[in-house]
């Protein structure tokens, strides 16, 4: 058993003839080194006469001397009170016996039948319990939100907070850890999450600024590059985003959409008036070249697949052919027996 005053840090409520209600933490910290906490009914300082009494010898023997200097830090001023302490009470003569000192006895005899602690002593933590897990799989805690797996929601866990790490337990097993964090946004981690909101936050840290998704339509096409350049500059980041990664699951989906067809129908789109420079015409226009080469094009041919022959044409196929639409340009397609498609479909 351990007997305690009532100092905040120990006990938050003692009324006077009622039990005490120790600090959350406190009591955690006590029972892990197999004790039971009990504290001293307040106001009776016979409960604690030796504590009194040596309070009473500080209050004599030590503040007396210790100066009045403002300059002074706290830290200066206890060390200044453990030096005067030691000095004046633990290593002073005992009842006029300078050969046993206060020091002397403790280490003489109050050490050698002290009972051994067996173990180690834990680390102090700051000990939360019944926190709620939120329907959304997460706890707070000082105001900020923290996940847990989502099989725990609407339970109740307990948390160590030592440092800034936060330890996040249910029925005495550990079930998530995190750094303490102020950022004002909740903190989740994906292996927490259900596979279908998992799903949904992979996509979007997976393409987090313009460079990722650039990069990504550039390892799978020139003409997917030319797409999302497209997409991000007439829409925007936030929606602008959205068509790109339409476009490029398109081309990992290569069974269902065959790249060639694809880059066929990207070139196709920016022979059209920038209002209609969207997804969904985009795939309408892979949906007809898809008919065509069903119908007249053989395997071959369609890896071969041709814009157009015209050299007065090619410019539409470069980088900056979107561009050199918006700019007045005097030639005019023929129709020529070597095009893989007919005037009408260029112009």
């Amino acid at each position: 058993m351990l007997q305690c005053d009532n100092c905040k840090s120990m006990v938050t409520t003692h009324k006077t003839g009622a039990e005490a209600l120790f600090n959350e933490s406190f009591k955690y910290f006590v029972e892990r080194l197999g004790m039971v906490p009990t504290a001293s009914n307040p106001y009776s300082p016979s409960q604690k006469s030796c504590v009194e009494a040596m309070v009473g010898m500080v209050q004599r023997n030590v503040l007396p001397r210790i100066p009045d200097d403002p300059s002074k830090t706290i830290f200066e001023n206890n060390a200044m009170l453990m030096e005067l302490v030691n000095e004046q009470i633990n290593r002073a003569p005992y009842r006029s016996d300078t050969d046993k000192t206060r020091e002397f006895l403790f280490k003489t005899y109050e050490i050698s039948r002290a009972r051994k602690f067996e173990g180690i002593i834990p680390v102090f933590y700051r000990h939360l319990s019944y926190l709620r897990v939120d329907s959304n799989y997460r706890v707070e805690i000082d105001g900020h939100k923290y996940s847990v797996p989502f099989k725990y929601a609407t339970r109740y866990v307990t948390a160590n907070i030592s440092g800034n790490i936060i330890t996040i337990i249910y029925e005495g097993e550990v079930i998530a850890t995190h750094t303490i964090s102020y950022d004002g946004k909740d903190t989740v981690k994906l292996e927490h999450m259900p596979e279908n909101h998992r799903s949904v936050a992979e996509k979007k840290l997976k393409y987090p600024d313009v460079q990722s998704i650039i990069n990504k339509a550039k390892s799978l096409s020139p003409q997917l590059e030319r797409f999302c350049n497209a997409m991000l500059k007439n829409f925007g980041f936030d929606n602008g985003k959205r068509a790109c990664i339409r476009i490029i699951n398109c081309y990992v989906n290569k069974s269902k959409f065959p790249p060639f067809i694809m880059d066929e129908a990207i070139e196709r789109l920016f022979i059209n008036t920038p209002d209609k420079w969207n997804s969904n015409y985009l795939l309408q226009i892979f949906a007809e070249v898809q008919s065509e080469v069903s119908v007249k094009g053989s395997f071959e041919h369609q890896t071969a697949l041709d814009f157009t022959a015209d050299p007065s044409q090619t410019f539409l196929r470069g980088a900056g052919g979107a561009e050199a639409l918006n700019e007045p340009h005097q030639d005019t397609a023929e129709d020529t027996s070597t095009s893989s498609f007919n005037q009408q479909d260029t112009f």
